[in-house]
């Protein structure tokens, strides 16, 4: 976890510097890895298998909460986006820094 959120913290300086879409695809691999350590795996899945392994592992498996899933796949889904509002992108930061922090 502690890798982890080092990586997280190397977003902050990247939104401030207007590169939000960089920091939310680091923040949605960061939360996706954070998922896969509570499921004791090695690395998540392609991006593409994201929605329904976590679905079908995760909160089946009850690792993550329906809230966290939902938080998961917004930022996996900007991560994508061509144009990612500053607001939405530090809102995922703090998403990521409360469950990594919470998996600890």
């Amino acid at each position: 976890v502690g890798d982890l959120l080092r990586q997280v913290e190397r977003v902050d300086p990247l939104l401030a510097a207007g590169q939000q879409r960089e920091g939310t695809r680091l923040l949605a691999a960061a939360m996706t890895a954070c998922v896969a350590l509570r499921l004791d795996l090695d690395a998540p899945p392609a991006q593409h298998e994201v929605a329904v392994w976590l679905y079908r592992e995760a909160l089946q498996g009850g690792v993550v909460t329906p809230d966290e899933a939902g938080r998961v796949l917004l930022v996996c889904s900007l991560a994508d986006a061509p144009e990612v509002p500053d607001s939405m992108s530090r809102e995922a930061l703090e998403d990521a820094r409360r469950m990594l922090l919470a998996t600890a």
